[in-house]
């Protein structure tokens, strides 16, 4: 199947960083448009001892949305069941708090939240804007992935590079793996990667220890969006001095498009 699909592309295969960097182009697309969205989001963080026995489970699930320019995430569930009346009533006094703190800030304040919530977005396309130059790509086969045409990739970091954004100074060089994307329309379908070197999360609180597995997968919202359905992490991570094992997976659900002019209710439900 490879071997016919290469030859049809005349023998020396597709060019398999136009596949990349379209299928990057895409991603940073979709990253601006969430902008009008809101979607609740699932963690599910099991913590183990070292032969892997369960200790605890902890879930949780905040609804973001966007007020006034900027996120607002409000917890709605925790451990599998929606908050107690009294939970959910300080959430919603929260939220109330914080939308009549937004409209009475100046016109100063309010432009630094916006800013600061446009910087936080903008970090997270320079790391995929970074991401075709940090990695030598190879095509590793074909396969179908929910009903898709894919080209698997590989990934290896390509020695000494250096990263430029937060994220990828913090992650780039320092992770292997493959990536699939579709034929037809260059959509990233799905990730699997492990860490190559430790990465550091906040100083020295937690870090990602080699071979630990990275994976995530995509899903379609709607005509314009795709969004990963989870993120999943299997790792070893350090805080404090106390050493023990982390499995967590983020999953992503019930998006729902803005009104462009308010961006405080929701009002088209998306999936």
């Amino acid at each position: 199947m490879v071997v016919l699909a290469l030859q049809a592309f005349g023998g020396d295969g597709p060019d398999v960083n136009s596949i990349v960097r379209k299928a990057l182009s895409r991603e940073i697309d979709r990253q601006k448009r969430l902008e009008d969205y809101t979607w609740e989001q699932k963690s599910v963080e099991k913590m183990m001892d070292q032969k892997g026995k369960v200790l605890s489970t902890k879930t949780r699930v905040f609804e973001y949305l966007v007020l006034d320019g900027s996120e607002y995430q409000r917890l709605i569930e925790v451990d599998g069941k929606p908050l107690s009346p009294e939970s959910a009533r300080k959430e919603q006094q929260k939220m109330d708090k914080e939308i009549a703190r937004r409209r009475g800030e100046s016109a100063s304040a309010r432009q630094r939240r916006i800013n600061e919530h446009a910087k936080r977005r903008q970090e997270g396309i320079k790391f995929r804007e970074e991401v075709l130059n940090a990695f030598t790509f190879s095509i590793a086969g074909e396969e179908k992935l929910k009903g898709l045409d894919c080209w698997k990739i590989q990934a290896e970091p390509k020695r000494g590079y250096v990263g430029q954004s937060r994220q990828g100074k913090m992650m780039l060089g320092k992770i292997r793996g493959a990536l699939w994307v579709t034929k037809a329309n260059s959509d990233l379908m799905k990730v699997d990667a492990e860490t190559t070197d430790k990465i550091t999360f906040g100083g020295f609180l937690a870090s990602l220890s080699p071979g630990a597995h990275i994976a995530l997968e995509m899903m379609r919202i709607n005509d314009e969006l795709w969004h990963p359905e989870f993120v999943r992490v299997a790792v070893n991570a350090r805080a404090l001095v106390k050493r023990f094992n982390v499995e967590e997976e983020v999953a992503f659900r019930n998006f729902h498009k803005f009104k462009t002019e308010s961006k405080l209710v929701a009002v088209e439900e998306t999936r």
